[in-house]
């Protein structure tokens, strides 16, 4: 499925977008691309992977652009020095694993294991 399949606009397929911590934003483009059509916070996908990135880098070298509530990137993002961390449902525990099926339940599991993580460096 593509952007434009989905009624996006022609360029969007070229943007990388960022969206608040909390929001299911970013985990609605992977299920809509899944199943081609949008879907709820609460529908079943397999998750992909989550990116947390360092936001404020990213705007201090004048890459990012707003956008509604979160951020986007123009063209390519190179991973070295904005990444902080990757998750994927099979960084979760087992028990999580299992649960986390759902956009909003997945972006909760993933922002829990980013969040442990960050306090054991802090």
């Amino acid at each position: 499925m593509r952007s434009s399949d989905l009624g996006e606009p022609k360029d969007y397929a070229n943007l990388i977008q960022f969206d608040l911590f909390d929001s299911v934003g970013c985990e609605t483009v992977v299920a809509a691309h899944q199943v081609g059509r949008y879907v709820s916070e609460d529908e079943f996908y397999e998750p992909g992977i989550r990116f947390y990135v360092d936001a404020h880098r990213i705007i201090k070298a004048g890459l990012a652009t707003r956008f509604g509530g979160g951020m986007v990137v123009r063209g390519q993002l190179p991973l070295e020095p904005y990444l902080l961390a990757a998750v994927s449902a099979l960084d979760l525990a087992p028990a999580a694993q299992a649960a986390a099926r759902t956009l909003r339940t997945f972006t909760a599991a993933a922002n829990e294991l980013f969040a442990c993580a960050v306090k054991e460096y802090t």
